[in-house]
C-alpha cells in the first residue's frame, strides 16, 4: 500500500509528455529494425499503456471509477458489438474505424486543436496503414477478424488515408493548431509497421494528452484511485484471454472481438472532456 501511496503522490507536469513521446518513438524505430516480434509486443505495449485515459468517468467535476452498474452495462454494451464483430466481421471491422476516427477527432478539439487537423489526424491513423503499408495491414485485418477482406475496403481505407494527408498539408501550410501531430501521425505512417503507428499515434496523441490533462485537474491520487479498478481488471481479463487463445479455447478473431468491444463504451461517450 505504502508504494502505491508513494505512486499516487507524484506530481505529473505537462513537459513530461514530451519525454514520454520521444521514448516511445525511439523504442518504436528500434522494435521496427528488430523484427516483427518485437512490434507486435510493443505495439501492445502502447495500446496497454494508454487504456488509462478511459478507465474512469468524468463529469465535468470529478473523476471517479465505475460503478457496478454502471460496469455492468459497460460490459454488456461491449459484447454487443463484439457479438457483432464475430457475426459481421467486415461490418463490425468498419463500424469500429469509423467509431475510432470521429472518437479521435472528437477528442482533439477541446483541447485547442483547430478541426481540420483534429479529422486529418484521425483519418490518417485509421488509413495510414491501408495507404502505405497495404498488405501488411490487411494481412492484419484478415488475423483479427478470421474473414477475407475485400480489395475495395483496403481501397476505400487508403482513400480516406490520402485524405487525410491532404488535410494534414493544407492545415500546416495555414499553421493550424494541431497540424504538427497530425504531420508527425502521417511520418509514422510511412516509416512504422502499422501495429507500430496505430500504437504510437495512439498513445502520443489521444491517450496520454487525455491521461496528463486528468491528472493536472484532479490530481494525482485521485485519478490513481479512479482508474486502478478499471486498470487492474482489464489486465487480468486480457492474461486470461490470452491463455484461451494460446491454450486454443478460443480463437483470435473472438479474442480481437472482446478487445475491440472494450474500447466500444468509452468512444460512444464521444467527447472526452465535459
Amino acid at each position: 500500500m505504502k508504494g502505491g501511496a508513494e505512486f499516487a503522490s507524484l506530481q505529473w507536469p505537462r513537459h513530461s509528455a514530451g519525454a514520454i513521446i520521444a521514448s516511445a518513438a525511439l523504442l518504436a524505430a528500434l522494435a521496427q529494425i528488430t523484427g516483427t516480434g518485437a512490434v507486435l509486443v510493443l505495439g501492445g505495449v502502447f495500446f496497454a499503456a494508454g487504456l488509462a485515459h478511459g478507465a474512469a468517468l468524468e463529469d465535468g467535476r470529478t473523476l471517479a471509477a465505475y460503478s457496478i452498474p454502471q460496469a455492468l452495462a459497460y460490459v454488456a454494451l461491449a459484447i454487443g458489438f463484439a457479438g457483432v464483430f464475430v457475426a459481421l466481421p467486415l461490418a463490425g471491422l468498419s463500424g469500429f474505424l469509423a467509431l475510432s476516427a470521429w472518437h479521435f477527432a472528437a477528442a482533439e478539439r477541446p483541447r485547442g486543436h483547430d478541426p481540420q487537423p483534429a479529422m486529418a489526424l484521425a483519418l490518417v491513423i485509421i488509413g495510414g496503414g491501408a495507404l502505405f503499408w497495404p498488405d501488411t495491414t490487411r494481412d492484419i485485418f484478415v488475423q483479427l477478424t478470421g474473414a477475407p477482406i475485400p480489395s475495395l475496403f483496403m481501397t476505400g481505407l487508403a482513400m480516406l488515408g490520402a485524405i487525410g494527408i491532404v488535410m494534414t498539408i493544407v492545415a500546416r501550410l495555414k499553421h493550424r493548431r494541431g497540424s504538427r501531430s497530425a504531420m508527425a501521425a502521417v511520418l509514422a505512417s510511412i516509416l512504422l509497421h502499422p501495429v507500430l503507428a496505430v500504437g504510437l499515434c495512439f498513445l502520443a496523441f489521444h491517450a496520454l494528452p487525455e491521461t496528463i490533462r486528468q491528472l493536472e485537474r484532479f490530481g494525482s491520487g485521485p485519478t490513481f484511485s479512479a482508474v486502478f479498478p478499471t486498470l487492474a481488471l482489464a489486465a487480468i481479463g486480457s492474461m486470461i484471454v490470452a491463455g484461451f487463445v494460446l491454450g486454443g479455447v478460443i480463437s483470435l478473431p473472438m479474442a480481437a472481438a472482446l478487445a475491440l468491444g472494450m474500447t466500444v463504451p468509452h468512444m460512444l461517450a464521444g467527447d472526452l472532456r465535459p
